[in-house]
């Protein structure tokens, strides 16, 4: 594997890991908002 291949998938990884942890955290605003609203 070269250097430039591994720098790749570091980046995808994190560029993955973080659009992940945006959309629980998107989702659980989300799900605190109705359960505010409904309750």
């Amino acid at each position: 594997m070269r250097p430039i291949n591994l720098v790749h998938v570091v980046a995808c990884t994190y560029y993955y890991t973080r659009s992940i942890w945006k959309f629980f955290a998107f989702q659980h605003f989300t799900n605190s908002f109705l359960v505010n609203s409904c309750s």
